[in-house]
């Protein structure tokens, strides 16, 4: 098979099969593929096969991208699709070599994760307790269960009706089992107020749709019992909530409250793997970014505080 001409598409194609087997996210596979149709089309424009193009021809098209004003990350991004597909082609035996084998992501500066601080966390659910409408004790639950988990936001939006477990005395059990990346399940760990907030949403539900049964837990509308709130829709409801509360909406996201979970916890003394374990990072070394902030924050009060600091 090795060096047999197929169609671009067609190996576009099996690739994006190969990964779904796999059980990639949604969000992954659509991403590799597009980064494939976008350099599929340069390809067109040259002519070029997937199966016989060079090093050279890939280098080109890295220029391109830079060229355009792309950012580094999207352009480092691309180049380990183009990595992973390569890489795909050579084990099938499609190609006899990887063309990206000498090929570098670019180095580039982290930035620091955003997050909220206690307060603004606080801030944030104290407004929300001013109301007890469906959607205020949906949005309130949302952010309880996200603050006190570090859920990823897909995660949190795909939590289903079973997924949670109710007590003899109607109350929320403290734990669920997520399913995350590449279909991984571990348990998480509901706070106190987290669990008291899923009580009175689930009540509400219970009193305003009797005869109705939700797939999901943050289900979209009665209108469509198997559909679950979008991510931008509640990423849109955390916005707007950080203007009515005098917060830069940048600031605000289901991401930053992840973040603000990871950070808070390292702050209060827990160990940087338990908080990966919560996190469900499969590598440490994501975690990490999380001391930066840590350090960044102690060198800031040794300048603010030290005795020293001010000569």
């Amino acid at each position: 098979m090795v060096g047999k001409d197929i169609a671009n598409e067609r190996l576009i194609e099996l690739y994006v099969e190969k990964i779904t087997a796999e059980n990639l996210s949604r969000a992954t596979i659509d991403a590799y593929r597009a980064d494939l149709v976008n350099f599929e089309k340069f390809c067109q424009k040259k002519a070029l096969n997937f199966v016989k193009l060079d090093e050279k021809s890939i280098r080109f098209y890295l220029q391109e991208l830079a060229k355009s004003g792309i950012k580094m990350q999207s352009v480092s991004r691309k180049i380990s699709s183009l990595k992973q597909f390569f890489g795909f082609l050579r084990i099938d035996e499609i190609r006899f070599d990887n063309p990206t084998q000498n090929i570098t992501k670019p180095k580039f500066a982290k930035n620091l994760p955003k997050f909220l601080t206690k307060d603004e966390i606080a801030k944030i659910l104290q407004y929300l307790t001013k109301n007890d409408d469906l959607a205020t004790l949906r949005l309130r639950a949302m952010i309880e269960v996200l603050y006190s988990t570090g859920l990823r936001v897909s995660e949190l939006i795909s939590l289903r009706f079973s997924d949670i477990k109710i007590n003899n005395d109607g109350g929320v059990e403290n734990n669920i089992i997520v399913r995350g990346k590449g279909n991984k399940e571990r348990m998480v760990l509901l706070t106190k107020t987290s669990c008291l907030a899923l009580k009175e949403y689930l009540q509400k539900v219970s009193e305003k749709f009797e005869k109705i049964r939700f797939k999901y837990l943050f289900f979209a509308s009665k209108n469509k019992v198997d559909n679950h709130i979008t991510r931008q829709r509640f990423g849109q409801i955390l916005k707007n909530l950080a203007l009515v509360n005098n917060i830069d909406c940048n600031r605000v996201s289901p991401h930053i409250i992840r973040h603000s979970f990871a950070t808070h916890l390292l702050d209060d003394g827990m160990d940087l793997r338990s908080i990966q374990e919560l996190l469900g990072h499969s590598d440490i070394s994501t975690t990490q970014i999380y001391t930066h902030i840590l350090s960044s924050r102690l060198q800031k009060i040794v300048n603010d505080k030290h005795p020293l600091a001010k000569f």
